[in-house]
C-alpha cells in the first residue's frame, strides 16, 4: 500500500507563524510517523509538506484504514489549525510502476482536498 499526504492549512501557519514554527511541526510529524511505522516499511518527504508513507505487506482488503489511522493517532495538529488529507493507493498488480502508484496517489490526495480536506481517499485497482 502507499499513501500520500498533504497538511491542510500549512501555509497559513508558515504566513502567521513563522517557517521555524512550520519546520517544527514538520519534524514533529515525521519523528511520530516514523515511531508508528514497522522497520521494514518506509516514509518520506516528497517536498514541502507532502509525504509519502510505503507499507509492505499490509492488505489493502483488511484494515488499511485502521492502518494508517493508528500510524496517525495521537498526532494532534489542532493546535496549528493543520489537518491531514491522504490518498492511498493498493496495489495488487505487480506490473505497477512507482510514478504510476505516486500519480494515481497524488489524483486522490487532491480529490479528498477538493471534497472539503481533511480525509483520507481510497483506490484498489490495477493503474498500468
Amino acid at each position: 500500500m502507499l499513501a500520500m499526504f498533504d497538511l491542510d492549512h500549512f501555509k497559513a501557519l508558515n504566513d502567521t507563524q513563522g517557517h521555524d514554527a512550520g519546520d517544527q511541526l514538520l519534524q514533529r510529524i515525521v519523528r511520530h510517523v516514523q515511531q508508528s511505522m514497522r522497520d521494514y516499511d518506509v516514509v518520506a518527504r516528497l517536498g514541502g509538506d507532502e509525504f509519502v508513507l510505503i507499507f509492505e505487506q499490509c492488505s489493502c482488503h483488511i484494515g488499511v484504514k485502521n492502518r494508517l489511522e493508528q500510524v496517525m493517532q495521537g498526532l494532534d495538529l489542532s493546535q496549528e489549525g493543520v489537518t491531514i488529507t491522504m490518498g492511498v493507493v493498493c496495489y495488487p498488480a505487480m506490473g505497477d510502476s512507482l510514478a504510476a502508484l505516486l500519480a494515481k496517489a497524488d489524483e486522490l490526495l487532491y480529490r479528498g482536498k477538493g471534497n472539503g480536506r481533511n480525509q483520507m481517499v481510497l483506490w484498489e485497482g490495477v493503474i498500468s
